[in-house]
């Protein structure tokens, strides 16, 4: 049986624990969540789930609309999500049979000009009104902020893409990218904080690349280039050049 955290949790992907747990249980997951969520709202006089409370939660977790749960309703749901899902991946069995994979020992890093660096240094931009009477960066970097709203810096890259990459070391030196979605961090932790921790972590590879440069420039050039083979390159050396896993982390904690 595969350990699970022994500390606490610092990050869960609610939206992708969900999907995955109804897809491994057939919907199951659904009519669990509906009969914790009336079994807390409680029901109104025609039977149905208060305020259609279950409803408004799959809309939630989808990211379609915003509302506020209930500090109770939320901590039931999280807790039932989680239970479910440690069943499955400390069960060797169960976990055979998912795609899900434990990670331990990887080491994260934040890359220099990546989406995950600025997205992590938004706080500090945004204290800043005027770009040009800070005296502690470069003129190259006063041009770069040039015509850009930091205050809007933020917004932006949420808006661009809900995961940010890291790269994660395991052992043997093993290179692999290392994607969270922002809005699954808790307890105030920032993607900075994670590279900071002995994490563990389980999460499903859903890609692989050719190599790791995580810049943000990088990014951009791939929306266009994502099918093209690598130009100039012998077609045996292709071959065997080793591809970078790419992991999308539900659950991760120390």
């Amino acid at each position: 049986m595969t350990e699970f955290f022994a500390g606490k949790i610092v990050y869960l992907d609610e939206q992708a624990v969900f999907d995955f747990l109804e897809l491994h249980q057939d919907g199951l997951q659904s009519d669990i969540i509906k009969k914790v969520s009336e079994t807390v709202v409680g029901t109104d006089v025609d039977g149905k789930v208060g305020m259609n409370f279950f409803t408004r939660f799959k809309i939630g977790l989808s990211g379609n609309a915003s509302y506020q749960r209930s500090g109770v309703v939320e901590s039931q749901i999280t807790s039932t999500l989680l239970s479910n899902f440690k069943k499955i991946v400390t069960n060797k069995s169960e976990k055979d049979s998912s795609n899900v994979e434990y990670l331990d020992n990887v080491k994260l890093f934040i890359e220099k000009d990546s989406p995950a660096f600025y997205r992590n240094i938004t706080p500090v931009l945004d204290m800043i009104s005027d770009v040009n009477k800070v005296t502690s960066i470069t003129d190259d970097d006063k041009n770069n902020f040039r015509g850009i709203e930091i205050k809007n810096i933020e917004r932006t890259l949420d808006r661009l893409s809900g995961y940010y990459e890291t790269k994660g070391i395991a052992s043997e030196n093993k290179e692999m990218i290392i994607r969270f979605n922002i809005s699954g961090l808790r307890n105030n932790y920032t993607l900075s904080d994670l590279t900071k921790m002995n994490i563990k972590l389980y999460g499903i590879k859903v890609g692989e690349v050719d190599s790791i440069d995580l810049s943000f420039d990088t990014m951009i050039d791939r929306l266009s280039n994502q099918n093209q083979s690598q130009l100039g390159v012998d077609f045996d050396e292709e071959q065997i050049n080793e591809k970078i896993p790419i992991y999308d982390i539900l659950v991760a904690g120390v």
